[in-house]
């Protein structure tokens, strides 16, 4: 999955959902669902290692002012599971 995500990010910098959900659909996650997963790769996306990511940390969460240290770690998936 990281080896994935790392691929997108190098072709794509800032992938919305739809790019971030079709390069990972080839992998398998049965443990936490995917939402946590594409928020994590938006997150990566928003602070690019080196990078002034403060700019676009606003942006991790679509629609949102949210970024990813504000989601609590147990959050709750509403997506079916593999």
């Amino acid at each position: 999955m990281m080896l994935t995500a790392r691929a997108l990010l190098d072709k794509n910098p800032h992938p919305d959902t739809t790019e971030i959900r079709k390069a990972i659909s080839g992998q398998i996650c049965r443990c936490t669902g995917y939402a946590t997963i594409v928020r994590s790769v938006q997150w990566a996306a928003a602070h690019p290692a080196g990078g002034d990511s403060d700019a676009r940390a606003a942006d991790v969460v679509d629609g949102t002012d949210t970024v990813i240290e504000d989601i609590p770690a147990q959050t709750q998936d509403t997506e079916v599971k593999a």
